[in-house]
């Protein structure tokens, strides 16, 4: 009767049918492990043949989590403000110490990002939020899961994403500090102590003094042979996480800078086997025009000798003479002026690659050592006209 109550459709009349259910089988959940799995195995059937196959009894009831959330009164204010509670109070009862709830919430991908949304909605109830809280809390804690995008750090790292790990710890303040918090917490009055209920109390201590031990003797043998598989509490997690982040992150731009040291050292070999090139042709340049000069004078010989031998010739080889020295000089004159305009460039090039490599803390005068000592240019050589 109670999973045919929840198992209605999405009118009114039925969501308040299932929030009723919801609120008894949140009573029979509670603390009973074996009967958390059992019902986590229910499928309901789908409300129409073509919808497919059939839906799990928990997420149907996530579904009507996020039905209950979009219903609004004729005024326009969100309506049955009190179904959102106790499904939630369900949920949370339901995946509190049950990794196989908690994995099969996540096993549906908009379970996780609806959840996210009612924990930052400012529409939502103050109580609506802490408890989305506190179930995204259980999904950190009580995952076992390790797929990637389902395990605890993935939700951990979505949480700081798109809540904030400060703005996500406030709810439970704001929830602690509400009203209908404090309100549910009266002073009960004691019962009256009889031999029943010392029995039961006994009966009660002896199990907690039980499991305790239990629980101690498996922590020691457990911290004993593994003390690096201790784990912490979920803030520690979080904080865990974040600290890997940001060391994956730095990692990365390491090596991302690496990348480019490397990339401007291999520009830097380049311009510096240019520069040699450069001056390779530089000195062939100046070998050519001292050539030039040579044969100028070679000819200039010739033609004092033609001249003092009387020749008729002697005009003819002083016009050769100074259209040979004419083309020589205007050829050599556009080699150095081409020559001195990739000079230029190739310097502004070096310049802005010795300012780079400064930057990034490398010598530059040491890469640069020795370059053009073998090669440098003949002096005093073209002095003589």
């Amino acid at each position: 009767m109670l999973l045919h109550g929840l198992a209605l459709s999405e009118s009114d009349g039925d969501l308040e049918t299932c929030c009723r259910a919801a609120s008894v089988i949140t009573h029979i959940l509670k603390d009973n492990s074996q009967c958390k799995e059992k019902v986590l195995q229910i499928e309901l059937e789908a409300p129409m043949p073509s919808l497919g196959a059939p839906e799990l009894l928990l997420h149907r009831i996530v579904r009507y989590l996020a039905v209950a959330s979009s219903m609004k009164n004729k005024d326009g204010k969100p309506g049955y403000s009190y179904v959102q509670p106790i499904i939630l109070k369900l949920l949370i009862t339901w995946l509190a110490d049950c990794p196989n709830a908690v994995q099969c919430f996540l096993d549906s991908r908009p379970h996780l990002t609806y959840l996210l949304e009612l924990v930052s909605s400012t529409s939502s109830t103050v109580c609506v939020r802490g408890l989305a809280a506190v179930l995204l809390g259980e999904c950190v804690i009580y995952n076992k899961s390790s797929e990637n995008g389902k395990d605890g750090f993935t939700i951990a790292d979505a949480i700081s994403q798109k809540i904030g790990l400060t703005s996500y710890f406030l709810k439970f303040d704001e929830m602690q500090r509400s009203f209908i918090f404090s309100s549910v917490k009266p002073a009960q009055s004691h019962k009256p102590l009889t031999r029943s209920t010392t029995a039961s109390m006994a009966e009660i201590e002896d199990k907690l003094l039980g499991r305790n031990a239990t629980l101690a003797e498996d922590l020691a043998r457990t911290g004993h042979s593994h003390p690096e598989l201790m784990a912490g509490s979920g803030s520690d997690r979080v904080q865990v996480e974040t600290l890997r982040r940001d060391l994956q992150e730095a990692s990365q731009r390491v090596e991302m800078l690496k990348a480019e040291k490397a990339k401007i050292e291999s520009e830097a070999l380049m311009y510096q086997n240019l520069a040699g090139k450069l001056e390779s042709d530089l000195k062939s340049l100046s070998d050519a025009y001292n050539s030039l000069e040579q044969t100028n004078i070679h000819l200039e010989k010739e033609a004092k000798t033609l001249k003092s031998g009387g020749t008729s010739t002697s005009p003819d080889i002083e016009a050769i003479k100074a259209e040979a020295r004419e083309e020589a000089q205007k050829e050599s004159e556009a080699e150095l002026n081409d020559l001195l305009v990739c000079l230029g460039q190739e310097q502004s090039k070096v310049e802005k690659l010795s300012a780079r490599l400064s930057e990034l803390g490398e010598d530059v005068d040491k890469l640069l050592e020795g370059i053009g000592d073998d090669m440098a240019l003949p002096e005093d050589e073209d002095e003589e006209d």
